[in-house]
Parts: structure tokens; sequence; C-alpha cells
């Protein structure tokens, strides 16, 4: 599955197929009924990189619909992707309409506007939600934006309960009318206790237009992206391979990024590690050129064990069954300063969410006690299992 990946972002970046022949062999006896044929469907869902591997599937090969007897379902597959790419597009100009026709500062990230300009296509890249970043001070109008059109917010929340739910940097989820599509309002890539927020003007000063279906659409400038990218990808162990296609992508369509802003931003918000690990991470399965980073050798060698860990354990299970410790153990790796994974361990385990909202209802005045409940929650639920943002 890696080769055809590989294969099918050298399509996007204009390498030659012809190089990569060999590996086709591979798929010639594959039939969908047969256990290695649903195992094979299965990872490629978890992964999202079906259309990555028809294109390279499809690349020179002219008979590839009678040497693969995959290709019937993968184009299956790719024909719904398309439908729902096209809806997510739709409903993201909408989503944006409604956001900015109320004056709301209001930024896509990832998604459709990101597949336009990474691969060319928005359903190059499937996208099971939209995620849009809204300035702090207009998150709560957002949300009201939202709702006024229909959307229907998954959590209700009293007034308190969001200003707090925005202070603690989680992101706010509405379903769109026909129930079938969930739109995120975040005013960060990730909850507070993760990394520290970078502010507002880094986003608004960092845009740059993309044209998706005859629009104009802001989104954030590759720098922004890459560190965000980084992030998120770091706060979920890199469970999915697409988002590496997505880091390659990047580097490759932007040759000229500025790496003294990249690492500016990452060093004053605590990445640095975790950029650093996504690039490595990238190369190991994109071999090529150096991307220009150079980070200092201790930060080298926390990403390499990081690395390792993370690929021995991507390889065996999805999502990766890392387990709280482990979890833990590679999230101390991606932070070079110990503030940082001491502010990681302690807001995570601290941090009232809205499962802590709704377990119990609490008077404004008894707020504080949320904080006592989140740590019990978690050791009672998960005293076993992973410690996840959304508990």
């Amino acid at each position: 599955m890696l080769q055809a990946v590989r294969a099918g972002a050298g399509v996007l970046t204009g390498e030659s197929a012809d190089s990569q022949a060999v590996w086709r062999r591979d798929w010639e006896g594959v039939e969908v009924s047969s256990v290695d044929g649903r195992r094979l469907i299965q990872v490629i869902r978890e992964h999202r990189c079906l259309p990555l591997i028809l294109m390279g599937l499809q690349a020179g090969t002219p008979d590839a619909d009678l040497k693969y007897p995959m290709m019937g379902w993968l184009r299956q597959g790719q024909a719904s992707l398309v439908a729902r790419s096209i809806h997510m597009t739709a409903l993201l100009k909408d989503v944006l309409g409604r956001l900015t026709g109320a004056g709301l500062r209001a930024i896509p990230f990832k998604g459709p506007a990101m597949a336009a300009w990474l691969y060319g296509d928005s359903a190059f890249r499937p996208s099971e939600d939209l995620d849009i970043w809204i300035h702090p001070d207009d998150f709560l109008r957002a949300g009201d934006v939202l709702a006024q059109g229909g959307f229907v917010p998954q959590i209700s929340m009293t007034p308190a309960e969001a200003r707090d739910h925005m202070r603690a940097g989680w992101d706010r989820a509405f379903r769109n009318p026909a129930g079938d599509v969930v739109v995120e309002l975040c005013t960060g890539v990730c909850p507070e206790y993760f990394v520290k927020r970078q502010p507002p003007e880094w986003t608004l000063d960092g845009t740059m237009p993309v044209r998706l279906e005859g629009v104009d659409v802001l989104i954030p400038s590759p720098e922004i992206s890459l560190l965000w990218l980084s992030i998120h990808g770091a706060k979920h162990e890199w469970e999915r391979i697409a988002w590496l296609v997505d880091i390659h992508l990047l580097l490759h369509r932007t040759p000229g990024l500025d790496w003294s802003r990249v690492w500016l931003w990452a060093g004053q918000c605590g990445a640095g590690t975790m950029v650093t690990c996504a690039v490595e991470m990238t190369r190991c399965l994109f071999p090529g050129p150096d991307a220009g980073i150079n980070p200092p050798p201790a930060i080298r060698r926390r990403t390499r064990i990081a690395v390792d860990l993370i690929q021995e354990d991507m390889m065996v299970a999805f999502p990766p069954a890392l387990g709280w410790r482990m979890e833990t153990r590679i999230q101390w790796l991606l932070r070079e300063r110990w503030r940082d994974r001491l502010r990681y361990s302690c807001l995570s385990l601290l941090t009232p969410g809205y499962n802590d909202w709704k377990a119990v209802s609490l008077p404004n005045r008894l707020r504080w006690i949320y904080w006592l409940i989140r740590p019990i929650r978690l050791v009672f639920f998960k005293g076993n299992g992973r410690l996840t943002a959304g508990l």
C-alpha cells in the first residue's frame, strides 16, 4: 500500500511512474473477497489513501482494470468520494459566506480548500468534517450565526460553558441542517493543554488565496499550514498516512518556504520537535532531498526515537494502540522544554471539557469543581486506554 501511495503522490508531483512499476505486481492477485483484500480495503479506508492508490495503479498501466481485480472497488469508492467532495465544498462556501457575511474572521483549515491547493482537486483528499478557524473575539458569535442558519450544536452549552470551552482551546462542533457533515469551529489547531496557543495575528497576517470552485478562499500560509499540520499530526501520533502526504505535497508546492518563520513560530509555542518529527516521518515515506530543515542535534535525537515508536505501532494496528504510558512518552519526546512537558501532563489531566460538564451539572460559583472531576473521570474510564482530548 505504501508503494501505491508513493506512486499516486508521484503523479501529483510530476514524478515518473515508470520507475515504480515493480510493486504493482503485488496487487495483481488481490481479490476483494479474499482475506487479504478485505484487510487491505480496511487499511485504505482508515488511512484515507484511496484516491492516491487509484492514481498509482492507473499511472503507466493502460489495462489496469484487467490486471487489478480491486480496481472496480477502488473506482466505486472514488466516485463516492467525488460526490462527497462536491457536497463538502458547497457546504464550506455556504458556511464561510454566513460567517464572513456577519463580519467574522473565519479561515478554513484542511478540508476541501487545502485539498484544492495541495492536491489540485478537493476530491483527491477525503475529509470527514470541516474545520474553520475563528478569531477568539468572534468565537461565540460564530456559533450563534451557524445556529441561526439551522446548524445544530452537538453539545448544548450555557454561555459560561462556551466561554470556558473557548479558553481551553476546544473546538465547537455543529451539524449541518441535513445532518451529514460536522462543522468544527476552533481558535487553534488543538486544545490549549497540548501546545501554547498561537496569537491570532499569526493566522490573520499569514493567509493566501486559493481558488475553490470559482471562488477565492483565504487559507493559512504555507508556514502556518506546516506548523498546524505538524501539531495536529503530533496530537494524534500520526495515525494516518494521508497526513504525511499532506506534508510531502506542502513541501513540494512551496520550495521557497520561509523556514526561519516556521522555527520562530514553532519555538514560541513549543512545537519545534513536532515540526521536525513531521518532516522526518515524511522523509521516511517519501525519500528525497533535504527539505531545508536543520534542527539541533538534541531535537533530532528525540525526534528519531519518537518516529521509531510511532512507525512501529502504525504498522501493527489502527488506530495506534499506544496505551497512555507510551502515548505520554511520545508526547514528552515531542517537547524539548521541561516546562512544556509538565504543562502538557498537568493540563491534559486537569482541564475540563464538555464531557465533564455533561457528567455533572454545576452552578457557576462551583465550576472550579470540574477541575477535580476531570482527573477522576480519566482514571475511572481510561485507566487502561488512551488519554484523549475529547474526554
